[in-house]
């Protein structure tokens, strides 16, 4: 058995931890969140700059029809296996 001034040093130990691993947690999380976003901001900028203004318009268009497409087929297949 573990005495009572063991028993609350766990518990101390355990309480300390327990912070400083939600306050790493909840910094990675937020970094996973970020940095794509950063990433997507800076691809885009470097690609209108390439690209130009009708370059990247059409480029803008065929992603939004390729994704327009791929969302709406995909949900229309699984739910069609569904029935």
């Amino acid at each position: 058995m573990l005495s009572r001034a063991s028993c609350s040093e766990l518990l101390a130990e355990t309480t300390a931890t327990t912070g400083r691993s939600v306050l790493r947690g909840g910094f990675w999380y937020t970094a996973s969140r970020v940095v794509p976003q950063l990433y997507t901001l800076a691809i885009s900028i470097v690609a209108a700059r390439f690209l130009g203004p009708g370059g990247m318009g059409r480029q803008s268009f065929i992603a939004f029809v390729e994704l327009s497409l791929v969302a709406l087929l995909s949900n229309g297949i699984f739910f069609a296996l569904m029935r």
